[in-house]
Order: C-alpha cells, then structure tokens, then sequence
C-alpha cells in the first residue's frame, strides 16, 4: 500500500480563535453540509456546532472553551492536587445505568441475511434504519449538535486511513466531543482529507453527485444521539430505546440512547471495529482489539513489535504502558503504540504491519496506580487533559479515588461522593469501606491522549511511547498474543505451532467476562478473537480472511502465543504439597500466582525468543512452553549477576522455581473440560473453513487423546 498525496486544504474561515462554527463553516463540503443539517433538523437541535479550526493554537482555544462550558454546566469538575492548584484534568459522570458497553443492544444491519452471524446481532437493514431513526426523531430539541470531522488512522496518508479511516461524528454531547478530541484526529486535517476523498469518489465515477453507497465510500458518516436518560425503556426487548447499529453496506452508524464512552465516541468502537471488521473482511486487511507494544533491546538496539488481543479491562492498557522491572530497566524497555485497536495489513515485503488508528487512550481506571503502573500515572497527570469517567470524588478537596489506586480507602470520609453521587458516609456502615461495594464504577475510566501540545511543541503525554507511533506504514508484527481472565489451565504462556492453529486458538477463546460490558461481570465464556461483541461481518467468512491473510504471507507470517496474567491460587488449593507450593501459598500477597505488570515483559520476551529460535522450549499436550524459565542466562542472554538480579526480585514477589512450575503445570482434567467446551462452541459454526476444524482436531490429539 502506498501513501498517498496530502489532501486538498479548504479555505479558511474568518472567525476569532475559538469561537463556535456553524454549518456555514462546511460550505466547501456540501456533502457534510448537508448531513449535518439534515440531522439537525430530524433531530430538533437548536444549534450546530462544527469543531474545526485553522492552526493547532486555535483548536487548542477551540477545546478550551468547551471545557469551560462543560465546566460552567456542571459536566465536568476541574480536578486539584494536594496543594489545592488546579491540574488541568477533569472528572464526569455518565447516567448510573449508562455506565458500560451495551453489547445485547448493540446491531450490525445490512440488506443480505448472509451477513447474518452467531454474535454479530445481525438485522435487516430497512428495519433497523427505521427504528434508530425514529427513536432519534426530536430527540434532541434545544440541544447543541457537536458535527466532529476525525480520522481514525496513525497517518491519514496511509490507504487504511484514506479509504477506511475518515468520518464525521455528529452528537449532542459536548462529553462525547471532549472525548473524541482526545481519542481520535480531530478537525480541519481530517476534513480536508473528507473533502479530497469525496472529489476522488466522484472522479472515479465520472460524475458530480454520490448516492448513499458512493457517499459511505469517502466518509463514514456517525451520530449519536443520547435520548433522555432517566426515561428511556430499558428492557431489552423490541421496545428497548437504546439501539446501537452500524450500517456496513453504506458505511453508517447511528447510536440512539447512551452518553458513555464505549457507546457513544464512535470512532471508536463502531467505526474502529465493528464497521473496519467489515471494511477490512472484504477488502483483504484486519481490524482488531488488539494492543500494539514494542520490546526493544537496548544492548543490540532491535526492537520487535508485538500485538496482544486481550478482553476490555483484562490488561491491555497496563501491558502498552508498562514500566519494565528494576531488574531488568538496563536492558529492555516496553514502548507503547496502541492499547486496543490495531488496523494490520500485509506489506510489500509479505509481512503482517499494524497501526493503531486512535489517538488516545481509553482505559479502565481500577488498580492503575504508581508501584504498577508509572507509565499510565504521568499520561493522566496534572496538565494531561486527562478526563476521568465514574471514579470517586471528594466535593472537599476536589480530588478523585477508586479501587486499587491506593491500598486502602481513604481515612477520612468527609467530602467523598461515589460515582453515582451518593455520599460515602450515607451507606451503612458495613459498606462504607467494602469490596463489595465500590466508590468507584468498576468500569470506570479515563480518557487521555497520547500526544499534547506544549508551548507550540508536540509532547508525548504517554512516557513511553513508541518513536514510530505516527509512521504511516505501521510496524512490522513479530509475534500474535491471545488471552484473557482464565483462572485455572492456562499456562504462563505457551506457543502455538502454526497460524492456522494461532487463528484457531484465538477463536475458540474462553475467558472470564468483565465489568466492561453490562450484566456479565464474573461469567465465564467464549470470546473469539476478543471480537465477540464487535464482528462486523458473520464469523466464517471473518475467520476466512484471517486465514488468507496469513497463507498470503506464508513463512513470513508472525508467531502466536496465548498468555495468561491471571492464573489463581485458587486452581491449585488441593494440590500444594503435592507441587511443593505450600510455603509460598501461606505467604502470599494476591490471588494470582504471577505479579504481573511490568514482570509481564518476561514472558512475552521469551516467546519472541522462542520463536527466533533463541530460547529452549519443551513439548506439553498445552503447546510448547518455556523450559528452565527462570534460566535468564540462556534466554535473555543476561550475565549471572544480571540473572540473579532477576531471580531476587521475583522471589520478593513470591515467584519461587516451584511458583514457576505450577505456572506451567498441565491439568488433565481441566483441559479435557475445555475440549468439550470448543467441541460445543465449533458445533455453532458449521461452516467455519477446512483449516480451523483441521486445527481444532490436531489440539483434541494433542491435549486430549495423548493423554487417554
């Protein structure tokens, strides 16, 4: 894919630095124009907003005053720190039931029924159409339409970006447009990149008009439309007021009846994944919620680039900005690309490339903390814009808490307020210092970008953020990670032997559910490739294009491995002495058996190693894993003083050779419940492709039947 020429500039527009837009300022893009105000009108806003400006001091004046309106409306709260300065981040509320992703309410409608999956929540697209529409009818009178020009691509340059990656957000919240400000590229770039698109779309067709097909092909077109919150139906059913539908035949998305992030920034999730899983299944690419991290080495100064597809709140955020161990801090260091989109095509060298399309990032707030999580407290930090979603907040001190962002809660509860508003000291006593009661949402959030402007300058707001984070090209993808919340049976890590058995592995994927989407917190089940709640297309012809795509590579084609932070000590209760586990059990300082975090370098390391052929593995009925893990003086080629460095510092954390051994320890039973799981969930898919039951008959041989 080659780049492509910077798009046609449109004029300037003749207002002071910050002042509102009006449609007026879309003049040399009729076509935006006119969906604007079309909406405006279905809609009953009382005025348009258009958020572009002319030069980066003057978007910055531009997001400057909607910042004081939210703040003078009461949206947002200016946070201070310890001394009582302000810090230049903000704290929001959503609606208490509009508080996580609604994936029951959420469609894909097209007008075929083929492209109807088992996950997808497919519906005609006439039907669907009609009803988002006439929820939307008048449902925003007296309002604000905020009409945001974004592209979602590292580079607009890039074909991703060009052909795939632009769009306009129209919504009447000012909280949704502060959010896209900081998650997406945002103004006058991407809509002279809108406009150059179109007069290419209507030079190929020969012809100054585009019908509705022609006209998804240069622009998505997005609107979210929040409805009143405390009266909408919420049942569920037919008559349910939230729906949220993305229109792949003609590239549009409307969502009717939410406000939170997960919903509502559209760039986002419709358009990053639900809407480019279809761009991409039929145009040969890949649109996944995936991380993109690199590990560089900073003795022989190489860096491999790895993604990991992980489930929202399972520690996707915390990998991409990880702060490698002390121990270690000499040698490797982890820079951070993307957290949870990854877009990959093949390049001209037959090599998977991947570029994360957003510009911030949007993580779960719970445990993100200093010990853990360095890098992740400076990108939220005073002076970052950081806009933080549902957490705790003192009405006092105006400072914010949530679970895990301290070991305790705080002494004093004078002032506290949890993220429905309900002072803290109003709760029974029993639940006002209680797991099971939180300050915070356990979906709550924040918003920050990964860049910032500074005195004129560009400045990094995420510490370690990779050098390549904006080359147009992507970057060069070594190795594939699967996994998710698994309590018992999954390993440490261990390697897949083939893609076909990598593609295999991640659609099969069973983890435990998070609070990210509603009303399956704590449930064990299937979540192929992560992208359970965001196919786009069905899943045959989805997985189809996956295996193409690494057949079109062949020996190049990157490694796969699936991983697992969260192994328990619960899994292992019955078995201590029989592992020799006992002593470390009784000492123990969290429910997990490996710390995590930043020591999450280790095993991802070594399966980059492993699949270059420079750490030893051992066969399992698993997959291979590591062998002698702790050994760093073979695999990490770290001297025996650098080694032992390691080894103390892990023993500190309670990562003892036998720890190790159970991180690596095969339960036969456990597994065999688990093929019957994947036999059960594949009988859904009767169609899938040759090579993914192939797949799924050499894992029932290989971790199953070998051990009959």
């Amino acid at each position: 894919m080659s780049l492509q020429s910077p798009p046609v500039r449109l004029p300037t527009i003749d207002v002071p630095p910050g002042s509102p837009r009006g449609l007026e300022s879309l003049d040399g893009v009729p076509e935006v124009r006119e969906f604007a105000a079309e909406w405006a009108d279905w809609t009953g806003a009382g005025s348009v907003e258009v958020i572009t400006a002319d030069t980066p001091d003057d978007f910055t004046a531009l997001e400057a005053r909607l910042i004081a309106e939210a703040l003078e409306a009461g949206e947002l709260i200016e946070l201070l720190d310890d001394d009582g300065y302000l810090t230049g981040t903000y704290r929001a509320t959503s609606h208490p039931a509009d508080t996580a992703r609604m994936v029951a309410r959420t469609f894909v409608a097209t007008h075929s029924e083929r492209d109807k999956g088992v996950m997808n929540n497919w519906r005609p697209h006439d039907e669907a159409w009609d009803k988002v529409r006439s929820l939307s009818k008048d449902d925003s009178i007296g309002k604000t339409l905020y009409v945001i020009p974004y592209a979602m691509s590292n580079n607009i340059r890039h074909p991703l970006g060009s052909m795939f990656g632009l769009g306009v957000e129209i919504t009447d919240s000012r909280y949704v447009a502060l959010s896209m400000i900081r998650m997406a590229r945002v103004g006058s770039e991407p809509l002279d990149a809108i406009k150059n698109s179109i007069i290419l779309e209507k030079a190929r067709l020969g012809r100054d008009h585009l019908e509705d097909v022609e006209l998804g092909h240069a622009f998505v077109r997005a609107v979210n439309i929040t409805g009143d919150l405390d009266k909408l139906n919420r049942n569920n059913g037919n008559d349910d007021d939230r729906w949220f539908v993305t229109f792949p035949d003609n590239r549009y998305i409307v969502h009717h009846g939410s406000a939170y992030g997960g919903n509502a920034l559209l760039g986002k999730i419709a358009h990053g994944l639900r809407l480019a899983s279809a761009d991409a299944q039929r145009n040969g690419w890949l649109a996944e919620q995936q991380m993109i991290i690199g590990i560089k080495d900073k003795l022989s100064g190489e860096t491999s680039y790895v993604t990991g597809a992980y489930p929202s709140s399972s520690g996707k955020t915390n990998t991409a900005a990880m702060a490698v161990p002390k121990s270690l801090k000499h040698r490797f260091e982890v820079t951070f690309l993307g957290d949870d989109i990854a877009w990959m095509y093949v390049g001209d060298d037959n090599r998977l490339y991947a570029m994360n399309p957003e510009f911030g990032a949007f993580g779960v707030a719970t445990d993100t903390r200093w010990d853990t999580a360095p890098n992740l407290m400076d990108a939220v930090g005073p002076g970052t814009g950081t806009i933080w979603t549902n957490v705790a907040f003192n009405r006092n001190t105006r400072q914010i808490w949530y679970e895990g962002i301290g070991d305790e809660w705080p002494d004093d509860l004078d002032g506290w307020v949890d993220y429905t508003g309900k002072p803290i000291v109003e709760r029974p006593i029993e639940e006002q210092r209680s797991e099971e009661h939180p300050w915070a949402h356990p979906n709550s959030r924040f918003t920050t970008p990964l860049v910032r402007q500074l005195n004129g300058a560009e400045v990094k707001n995420i510490p370690n953020l990779d050098d390549e984070w904006n080359n147009p090209k992507g970057v060069p993808i070594s190795l594939i990670l699967f996994g998710g919340r698994v309590p018992n049976r999954e390993p440490l890590i261990r390697l897949l032997e083939t893609p076909e058995d990598g593609v295999y592995d991640g659609f099969v994927m069973g983890v435990v559910k998070t609070a990210a989407v509603e009303d399956v917190a704590g449930q064990f089940g299937p979540d192929p490739m992560t992208m359970g709640a965001f196919f786009g297309p069905e899943e045959t012809s989805y997985i189809q294009n996956w295996l193409d795509i690494m057949d079109r590579m062949g020996d190049k084609a990157p490694a796969f491995a699936h991983i697992n932070y969260f192994l328990r000590w619960s899994a292992f209760e019955s078995q201590l002495d029989e592992l020799g586990l006992r002593e470390a059990y009784e000492i123990r300082e969290s429910p997990f058996l490996w710390p995590g975090y930043g020591w999450n370098v280790l095993e991802i390391l070594w399966a980059v190693r492993a699949q270059e052929g420079r750490a030893r593995t051992k066969s399992s009925p698993m997959g291979d894993i590591a062998e002698d893990f702790l050994n760093f003086e073979d695999w990490l080629e770290l001297t025996r003083d650098e080694s032992q460095a390691v080894r103390e510092e892990l023993e500190d954390r309670g990562v003892t050779q036998a720890v190790v051994n159970a991180l690596f320890h095969f339960d036969a039973q456990a597994w065999q419940a688990e093929a019957t799981r994947r036999t059960e969930f594949l009988e859904d898919f009767p169609n899938m492709p040759d090579a993914l039951i192939a797949a799924h008959t050499r894992f029932l041989k290989q971790a199953v039947y070998s051990q009959a």
